[in-house]
């Protein structure tokens, strides 16, 4: 199975834009996360109980070859909490380092890094 969080077309047409990133791999396990964008000059008030987007769900016709959670990249499995960019963590960024002569890179330098590309 796979999903994805979709803004309501009426809450979109308002100028709310639920980031297309919002998608979970088959395999996938923790919290879904989601990034909204208001695209309009005037504010969107968001009210609890009033329903602004919605969790598509695919069912797969077969099993997937590579769930995510096999996967050597899965930086976002097991997410129990709202996380930043994990961007510093992927394999270019750090191969881009080691290309450079920078081998030893803390998590903290390849974060900065991370921000500072994005």
């Amino acid at each position: 199975m796979a999903a994805q969080i979709l803004e309501r077309y009426s809450i979109k047409l308002l100028g709310l834009q639920i980031s297309p990133a919002s998608y979970m791999n088959p395999g996938y396990e923790g919290k879904m996360t989601f990034v909204a964008f208001n695209q309009s000059p005037k504010p969107i008030r968001l009210t609890p109980g009033i329903k602004f987007s919605q969790l598509a769900l695919f069912e797969l016709s077969t099993i997937s070859e590579r769930p995510y959670r096999n996967q050597e990249d899965a930086k976002y499995l097991g997410s129990k909490d709202i996380n930043i960019s994990k961007l510093y963590l992927d394999k270019e960024i750090q191969d881009f380092l080691i290309n450079r002569g920078i081998d030893n890179v803390s998590a903290d330098t390849a974060k900065e890094l991370g921000g500072f590309l994005m």
